[in-house]
């Protein structure tokens, strides 16, 4: 994988940082484990836990999934090399609510555990408790620690579906650019476009390590062709929403010409609480409640239904993207044929917005007046935006393969590291 002469330990500085910040993030550690995540998320983001038993020949394959999004990402991939044959899935996740989908949606036998915080000990000790055959990041999660410990073990790392954001290019020019140089030596890069394959290699990815492999989010993650419809009656859909995406929305719709229901899903649920409150009157799923009848709002606080809400919904604004988020996954809504409107921030969707363009299967606007008459028009069964529906559904179904193609990729590129780490 990589050569003995490579260092094997982050470098000094952010291992100063490591130490200095130790206090902060043992007491983040602590807040998140009382609030949602359990004794079991603070043992596993220690290195703690049950170590694993090897369940037969089959080798292990390590998956990381931040959160959410980057599970929905990933599992389709999963799925594809459960079919080629026995694998032994574990999968990592930061967040108990990442945890939470996976539980839901993941295949029989796919297992999970917190990644350890980004600390020697601790990584150390997830890494000889689970002893994975390869490791794939998922998307953007460089951790220097971490990736110095699979190098002292020969471990192979793939960044699959590998993208940067503005943010982490910037530290090209910052302090931190050699201990990114150094966390990636070695590691293979498959971007999901030029761009990020560039901006990986200007942040110190090999270049013969680095390919261009396309967005995996066109795979989409199986479910249900019907899915039961969450509520009865029509309605519009604001998914995947930011602080202050929804107080916009509210007052707009609120404030607009229509008459119909639009149903908030908040990207993080447990936000349900604080929305409730600067929407008064507005009912919440989480508590069981339904919508009121002639109610105009409408919160979905809760996990694992988002995809229902699409397949039923008349129209759908993706949320992440009023708000400088840099939007959220516009290809889950047009599987499903909607009919899509975003605000003017979709930089992390830039293949799949590109896609959508250049079929007019998708609406951008500036702000949240404009959403309203979007969704009042797919209430009124406008036939323009339907058809705009059916194109986004074509452009989804096109991209169905990539999950194949990265599988090829990965495999090829497994075989070729445990031939190197063996010379």
């Amino acid at each position: 994988m990589t050569g003995s002469s490579e260092p094997t330990v982050p470098t000094p500085l952010y291992r100063l940082l490591v130490r200095l910040l130790a206090p902060v993030l043992l007491g983040h550690l602590l807040w998140r484990a009382l609030r949602d995540g359990g004794a079991r998320y603070a043992r596993e983001r220690l290195g703690f836990g049950e170590t694993a038993r090897p369940s037969g020949a089959a080798p292990r394959r390590w998956v990381h999934a931040a959160s959410v999004g980057e599970v929905m990402t990933v599992l389709p991939l999963i799925e594809t090399a459960l079919e080629r044959g026995p694998v032994e899935f574990l999968v990592t996740t930061n967040t108990p609510t990442g945890a939470a989908v996976l539980a839901r949606r993941a295949p029989c036998g796919v297992r999970h555990r917190y990644l350890p915080i980004d600390w020697p000990g601790a990584t150390r000790r997830f890494l000889e408790r689970e002893r994975p055959a390869s490791g794939w990041i998922v998307e953007t999660e460089i951790w220097p620690w971490l990736y110095a410990r699979c190098r002292r073990r020969a471990l192979p790392l793939t960044i699959v579906n590998a993208r940067l954001s503005r943010r982490t290019t910037d530290n090209v020019r910052s302090p931190l650019a050699a201990t990114y140089r150094r966390a990636l030596s070695g590691v293979e890069v498959l971007a999901r476009s030029a761009e990020d394959a560039a901006a990986y290699r200007t942040l110190g990815a090999e270049a013969a390590r680095t390919r261009i492999v396309g967005e995996l989010k066109f795979a989409g993650a199986r479910a249900p062709d019907s899915p039961p419809a969450p509520i009865e009656g029509p309605y519009v859909l604001a998914a995947s929403t930011h602080q202050d995406e929804e107080t916009r929305l509210a007052r707009a719709w609120l404030g607009g010409e229509g008459e119909g229901l639009l149903v908030i899903v908040p990207r993080h649920p447990e936000r349900g609480g604080a929305l409730a409150r600067e929407l008064p009157g507005c009912r919440r799923r989480a508590l069981g409640q339904w919508p009121a009848p002639g109610a105009r709002l409408y919160l979905a606080d809760t996990l694992g239904e988002l995809d229902s809400w699409y397949a039923h919904a008349r129209g759908v604004f993706v949320g992440g993207s009023l708000v400088d988020r840099g939007g959220h996954n516009v290809l889950e809504p047009a599987r499903h044929g909607r009919s899509i409107v975003v605000g003017p921030h979709t930089a992390n969707f830039t293949a799949a917005m590109a896609a959508l363009r250049a079929r007019e299967a998708i609406v951008e606007v500036e702000d949240a007046e404009a959403v309203t008459v979007f969704l009042e028009r797919t209430l009124a069964a406008d036939a323009a935006l339907a058809e705009q529906g059916t194109r986004a559904g074509q452009v989804a179904k096109e991209g169905e393969d990539i999950a194949a193609r990265y599988l090829a990729r990965l495999l090829a590129e497994g075989e070729s590291s445990e031939r190197s780490a063996t010379d």
